[in-house]
């Protein structure tokens, strides 16, 4: 059980002790739980400085002072946190674990000949973190403290940072995690109106400790895919239609997006705001691997058709192919064996789907749709790569 000078009967008697004498000076008839002023209208300032790991809190008491010429020039002391009074900085933006308190007041407080009081002590905190997913797995996280009296006033304890600025935190205590790098702490201020009086204020600290994720292994399992999965898909499309390995490759593709999709879906962070745009990227590949899949079944069936196309679709196909951006563009990549015959026939009105016998009707068309349908996916994809894809 504690039990504090108050509670205790002064003994008068001289010790040979200086540090006795002084702590009896100080201490009989000393209160705990009344604030150390002179006037109660005086506002006691409490100076927090936050170390991970550790707090510190400074403030005067005017009631431990003394002239060190009495008591053998000593000029400093150490007194149990329990035996003098001590601010009551509590966290208000989590809730408040008792257990996590009650070692505090077995530390010892550092006392000045002039009053000020030091108070060092170990602690652990737990608190939300708001996350900002827009990049993500890059993302980056504000966690943030929140600390103020629970019982006084603002005219009572004025509750400062201890360089009295919005700069960075001590960081030479802290210790590197496996996951985040602290890219920096800053301190913010703020006045609210006291939880037992609205009439009065209190003033709350915050500290934010801004945080991000390293990306080695991250890159590895979730951005790395993004660039497969993409090769996957134009690969498929590059290929002939009725390609056996087109339609394996087509397959295997979605498969592999399903299964990505699926991944990231688990792994994202289940609070913060803002989609991931990773995700965006994930799930609009997901729908051109569909396409590309359906698209390759429909130009295989097409290629079995023995009927001419309509005529209006053999007309325009049969213009974009005698065009010279078809003739650079298509059929110099694509199928470089109708090169010669579009040269040869290119004064002539004839249908040039229609013309050549020793190919399906449907071939060139076939031709045309998968080269349009490979540049709008290649073109989608530098635009998803452009805004989707997170970096460092």
């Amino acid at each position: 059980m504690i039990m504090s000078y108050s509670s205790r009967r002064c003994n008068d008697v001289e010790s040979q002790s200086s540090m006795l004498q002084l702590k009896r000076h100080l201490l009989c008839e000393y209160d705990p739980d009344v604030r150390p002023v002179q006037n109660n209208n005086n506002v006691t300032r409490v100076k927090l400085h936050i170390i991970p790991q550790f707090l510190q809190y400074t403030w005067n008491d005017s009631h431990l002072t003394w002239d060190p010429a009495q008591f053998d020039n000593i000029q400093l002391m150490f007194v149990p946190a329990y035996e003098i009074w001590v601010p009551d900085i509590y966290l208000h933006n989590v809730d408040i674990d008792n257990t996590m308190f009650s070692g505090f007041m077995q530390t010892k407080c550092w006392v000045w000949r002039k009053g000020m009081v030091q108070w060092l002590t170990p602690a652990k905190y737990s608190t939300f973190c708001v996350a900002d997913n827009t990049w993500w797995p890059y993302n980056i996280m504000n966690c943030s403290i929140q600390f103020g009296s629970w019982s006084h006033t603002g005219d009572e304890i004025d509750l400062v940072h201890h360089t009295n600025l919005t700069t960075m935190a001590d960081l030479h205590e802290y210790q590197k995690n496996v996951e985040w790098d602290l890219l920096k702490i800053y301190v913010t201020s703020q006045e609210e109106k006291h939880k037992y009086n609205s009439n009065t204020t209190s003033r709350l600290l915050s500290y934010h400790f801004i945080l991000k994720r390293h990306w080695g292994i991250i890159r590895i399992a979730y951005v790395t895919p993004t660039i497969v999965l993409m090769v996957m898909t134009l690969t498929a499309l590059w290929l002939e239609p009725k390609s056996f390995e087109r339609m394996v490759i087509a397959n295997f593709n979605f498969i592999c997006h399903l299964l990505c999709i699926q991944d990231v879906h688990w792994e994202m962070p289940k609070s913060g705001f803002n989609t991931p745009k990773l995700l965006t990227f994930y799930e609009s590949s997901f729908a051109m691997a569909l396409f590309v899949l359906i698209l390759t079944n429909i130009l295989r069936q097409l290629q079995e058709l023995t009927t001419p196309p309509p005529a209006w679709i053999s007309s325009a196909t049969t213009s974009l192919l005698r065009s010279r951006v078809g003739q650079i563009l298509l059929i110099s990549i694509l199928d470089p064996a109708v090169t010669a015959k579009i040269e040869i026939d290119a004064d002539d009105n004839a249908d040039l789907v229609q013309s050549n016998s020793k190919k399906s009707p449907w071939s060139y068309v076939t031709v045309l749709v998968g080269w349009l349908a490979f540049s709008a996916i290649l073109l989608t994809y530098i635009v998803l790569l452009a805004t989707c894809l997170p970096t460092i």
